[in-house]
């Protein structure tokens, strides 16, 4: 095996035969002898390693200092799967079942009865996210909250692919984190998920660090239990949102510095992909383009596709530039 590491970030990569590996190191298999082996030999994986190679050139005009190499990846929809709903509604889904079987007398009160009755429009019609996603834990610390939210991902399958929701993770993009970590980028992961969720989804067969994931932060109250410092989940989430405008914002205040690399999948990722890809050091911007409707779902973002033309981001295919979809057992 052969041990990628960064000063600030390191990743933990576990694929096919890969066992357990050391807490914050990123392993690639010594068969992976070329590099991005789950992309198609494509003219955009063409254009990713030139971008690469360049950006880690002294000599050549695009170098960026290590000290500026910053790369940040939404995660659902860019990194991991996100449909037929986002993983971190589902998880709250399954809490307030759970909360309404043990006291029926929930099962009529909204929002327990919308995930009774799996009730999608109740969430997205009425823009009920906020109270789906925190009720069923508040009160609850999020230390809990995440490991009952990395148990529900390890242990529950995926409705259409029969596998637990943690393996849904796109094999081709974690290879570009591996990647851009190799080649000295301090890599985040920035989404519009509460910091817990990221947490507990980066927390398994792909590690990232809780220090490099930047979310929607949840209110909380600060406690000590029995000398314990513990942090109580409250009923609000704190602003800005960290979608649109809001992640720009969330990137400079938690990370302090600009990205040159930037991946998203929706229009929530627009700021943060025009963030990355202007000032004094243009960067690249990544769409990623769900067109696979036999692998994967095939759900193309027309108006970020749009702006990718207008901006010259690169978009990726999923049918076209991505040989296998999923990490693999």
């Amino acid at each position: 095996m052969k041990m990628l590491r960064s000063s600030r970030f390191t990743v933990l990569f576990v694929v096919a035969v890969l066992g357990a590996a050391q807490a914050l190191a990123f392993r690639l298999p010594q068969s992976l002898i070329h590099p991005l082996p789950s992309w198609t030999d494509s003219p955009t994986r063409t254009y990713l390693l030139d971008y690469l190679g360049r950006a880690t050139n002294p000599a050549d005009p695009g170098f960026v200092p290590t000290e500026e190499r910053v790369a940040v990846f939404d995660l659902d929809g860019t990194l991991l799967c996100e449909k037929p709903q986002y993983f971190q509604i589902v998880v709250s889904q399954a809490k307030l079942r759970e909360q309404a079987a043990a006291d029926p007398t929930l099962a009529d009160k909204q929002p327990w009865k919308s995930a009774i009755e799996e009730d999608h429009d109740y969430v997205f019609k009425n823009v009920k996210y906020e109270e789906v996603t925190l009720t069923p834990f508040i009160g609850v610390s999020e230390r809990d909250y995440i490991r009952y939210a990395e148990h529900f991902l390890e242990t529950t399958n995926h409705p259409r692919f029969d596998r637990p929701y943690i393996d849904l993770f796109y094999q081709p993009m974690i290879e570009l984190m591996s990647m851009l970590v190799e080649k000295g980028f301090d890599v985040y992961v920035v989404s519009g998920s509460q910091t817990g969720f990221i947490r507990a989804a980066m927390s398994g067969r792909v590690h990232v660090p809780p220090s490099n994931t930047v979310g929607t932060r949840v209110a909380f109250e600060f406690k000590l239990d029995h000398g314990h410092p513990t942090f109580i989940r409250g009923d609000k989430y704190l602003d800005p949102i960290n979608l649109e405008t809001g992640k720009p914002i969330n990137i400079w205040e938690q990370i302090g510095r600009p990205p040159v690399f930037a991946a998203g999948n929706s229009t929530g990722d627009t700021e943060m992909l025009e963030y990355a890809t202007i000032g004094k050091r243009k960067g690249l911007a990544l769409v990623l383009h769900h067109d696979d409707a036999r692998r994967e779902y095939d759900y193309p973002n027309e108006k970020l596709l749009e702006q990718a033309a207008e901006h010259g981001w690169v978009v990726v295919s999923m049918k076209t530039d991505f040989k296998n979809i999923f990490l693999s057992n």
